[in-house]
């Protein structure tokens, strides 16, 4: 059985010729369904930015110590002298 004209990589043959997919058309709407997040997941983001707040009250802790300590030390200082 033979088939005059058609080639078994006529596919193949085509895409190259073609270039490019089509575009599509204005009006098509593409839609990507998305898995609801895990409990896992979710959890995972509270800790993250409970962590964040935390860090950042910390430092901001941390660096008003100095600060005031600082102030501390040079009032003394001076009084002192």
């Amino acid at each position: 059985m033979e088939f005059h004209g058609i080639t078994p990589f006529q596919g193949l043959f085509a895409f190259f010729l073609q270039g490019e997919p089509s575009p599509l058309p204005p009006d098509a709407v593409i839609v990507r369904l998305m898995p609801p997040p895990s409990d896992l997941e979710t959890l995972r983001d509270i800790l993250i930015g409970s962590l964040g707040l935390g860090g950042a009250l910390a430092v901001t802790g941390i660096l008003l110590g100095i600060v005031l300590g600082g102030v501390v030390f040079c009032v003394r200082r001076y009084r002192s002298a």
